[in-house]
């Protein structure tokens, strides 16, 4: 009964910090989407993974550079990071020797 209330508003965080990552940090977008062959499930699934984002609690509102919550771009550089780290990842065990 909890858990799907978790899993549910874990997932809202992550489409939420996702969404912060298309508006701030778009030339990483880019290359992150590009890079999960646009599979935007897989991108929010990794999200979630992502150890900040039980605490993440968004972005002020206000276009970028009116004073955005610096932390939170630290955040943002951090999930980028942290996405960026699962493709790699995936990538070594599907050219490991086993």
């Amino acid at each position: 009964m909890f858990a799907k209330k978790d899993s549910s508003s874990l997932r809202a965080k992550a489409e939420k910090l996702w969404d912060n990552i298309c508006v701030y940090r778009k030339d990483s977008v880019k290359q992150i989407s590009k890079s999960y062959g646009h599979n935007l499930t897989e991108i929010i699934n990794n999200i979630q993974t992502f150890p900040g984002i039980k605490s993440y609690s968004g972005h002020q509102s206000g276009k970028k550079g009116d004073g955005e919550n610096q932390s939170a771009m630290k955040v943002l550089d951090k999930a980028v990071l942290h996405l960026k780290n699962c493709l790699a990842n995936v990538d070594e065990s599907r050219y490991s020797i086993r």
